[in-house]
């Protein structure tokens, strides 16, 4: 496909061996994988599947990721997000065999989810160095080490980063809403703890 175009995959495997820029992209089941990168210029949407290798799959500025997904796997990949993340999801998203997601400057992700895990399991790495905003209800766990940078934002609900980290960026729990820290956690220099929520050590 050309940079102008919609690719859609619903089962079956699609190897990248060489860089590929589409417009729009779903990802309905099925898995993408190789060494080269694949870069989304408008829209993404993941319901079901896995992005597996040892390439990016990059969501440019001024693009959108939905994941509303019943299952998803992030394995050994790498996810740079420019743009903005959209994760509504009724289920859980995996992150194995050190796969990374980097939500960049300047880029945002929504965790809308109710109460289902980020990294499920998996042994990857959540790098926040935009903004990373906690909307949905319930309690959202981030099961790999999450590292910020920039600026999470808890709005309502609960988010329980599970499984370590640091941080040298900002934090803020509005009335009502928590952050709660289930592990080690590493406070840098520059880290911040404000609003009028909650911080709960467990």
């Amino acid at each position: 496909p050309g940079s102008g175009d919609t690719a859609t995959v619903n089962g079956g495997t699609v190897n990248i061996t060489a860089s590929v820029t589409v417009q729009t992209l779903i990802l309905n089941g099925g898995t993408l994988q190789g060494s080269a990168n694949l870069t989304v210029t408008q829209v993404m949407t993941w319901t079901e599947g896995t992005q597996s290798g040892s390439g990016a799959t990059n969501i440019a500025s001024g693009a959108t990721l939905n994941v509303n997904n019943t299952w998803v796997t992030l394995d050994a990949r790498t996810l740079n997000n420019a743009g903005t993340v959209n994760w509504t999801a009724t289920n859980q998203w995996a992150f194995n065999n050190g796969a990374v997601l980097n939500n960049l400057a300047g880029a945002t992700f929504n965790a809308q989810a109710n109460g289902v895990t980020l990294g499920y399991y998996g042994n990857g790495v959540f790098n926040n160095q935009g903004t990373f905003v906690r909307s949905g209800p319930g309690t959202s766990y981030v099961a790999g080490p999450f590292y910020n940078s920039g600026t999470v934002q808890v709005t309502r609900g609960t988010l329980r980063p599970d499984n370590g980290g640091n941080s040298s960026g900002a934090f803020t729990a509005n009335a009502g809403a928590i952050l709660q820290f289930n592990s080690n956690y590493t406070l840098n220099p520059g880290a911040t703890l404000t609003g009028a929520g909650l911080y709960q050590l467990t």
